[in-house]
């Protein structure tokens, strides 16, 4: 046990010379540290109240009653525990219900989220808990894959891949890659979302390229308008901008047949129409109910310069479960 005490080292981080930034950096290292005790008690514990309410590994139990709660999820409520957050831990707990709480807490919490989902039939092995101490996610969670693929498992190890987007295109993604997965009858959205990906990894991707067009077309009109404004080419360049966001639009707010028939009108090539404002209709139902279509998220007023923002790259996140292994 001696070689894992060096699990719990920290950074050397010099003392600040503000004696109340020094208290405040000395509480919040704390208050990080009891966080993630009381995840791993929760752990310890929710599986244990679950069995002396007559439940078991996936039976919640019917004895809620006799201390004053219909059911272990009313239970959950009057503590005050996130719905995720409780059930999450309790899958831990049950997993590792043979250890005792001090050694639950020397495991990376990402990588006991990861051994939920080792098959049943290896859990005797391979050395698990000890690897789930000292293993990166990555590389743990790709054990897991591994030798569960070779016991004849087929389902896949999960994990989350975040990241941020423009509000107003959040929608169109969910409905894009809902469609995606019932049209090709894959069994969820992360699924569905990789496919999608690799559908289009050897194609150039038709959105993307308009955005840089359009990007590249408004960088030169403004170099153009400074030393011609008046000029003829700063009408085209303009229309084409316009042609480009238009045509994105049609696609990503999904707009009618009859607008984005509009999109190339070559009797009005040359004129300068004011962009239609209003509320854009998107379906907002399941694909393949009956229900009538809503209303969806409104079309921008004006543009802004560029289709949406680009993100930077440390906003994809991959890490799912609101913590970081880091010090235990």
């Amino acid at each position: 046990m001696g070689a894992l005490s060096t699990l719990a080292s920290t950074p050397n981080i010099l003392p600040p010379q503000d004696a109340e930034l020094a208290a405040f950096l000395s509480q919040i290292q704390q208050t990080a540290r009891n966080y993630k005790s009381a995840l791993w008690e929760i752990a310890y514990l929710a599986p244990k109240i679950r069995v002396k309410m007559g439940g078991g590994v996936g039976n919640t139990g019917d004895l809620w009653p006799t201390i004053g709660f219909e059911s272990e999820d009313e239970f959950r409520e009057w503590l005050g525990i996130p719905r995720s957050t409780f059930y999450a831990w309790t899958a831990v707990g049950l997993a590792l219900s043979n250890l005792p709480l001090a050694e639950m807490r020397l495991i990376k919490p990402t990588n006991a989220t990861l051994l939920t989902q080792v098959d049943p039939s290896i859990t005797g092995d391979y050395p698990w808990v000890e690897e789930a101490k000292t293993l990166s996610s990555h590389e743990f969670g790709l054990r897991v894959a591994q030798r569960n693929k070779q016991a004849g498992s087929e389902k896949e190890v999960t994990t989350y891949f975040k990241v941020k987007v423009p509000i107003t295109a959040k929608k169109f993604l969910e409905e894009t890659v809902e469609k995606f997965r019932v049209e090709h009858e894959l069994a969820s959205s992360g699924e569905a979302l990789e496919m999608l990906i690799a559908d289009v990894h050897d194609r150039p991707n038709a959105m993307t390229t308009m955005k840089t067009a359009h990007d590249l077309i408004l960088w030169a009109m403004g170099r153009v308008k400074a030393r011609w404004p008046e000029s003829k080419e700063v009408q085209w360049l303009y229309q084409a901008q316009r042609m480009l966001y238009k045509t994105y639009s049609a696609v990503r707010f999904e707009r009618d047949e009859e607008d984005a028939q509009e999109v190339y009108p070559a009797e009005n090539l040359y004129r300068n129409h004011p962009r239609p404002t209003g509320a854009g209709i998107v379906s907002t139902k399941p694909y393949g109910a009956d229900d009538p279509p809503k209303p969806g998220r409104p079309v921008m007023e004006e543009p802004s310069g560029y289709l949406h923002p680009l993100l930077a790259p440390d906003e994809f996140d991959g890490n799912d479960d609101g913590f970081e292994d880091g010090e235990r």
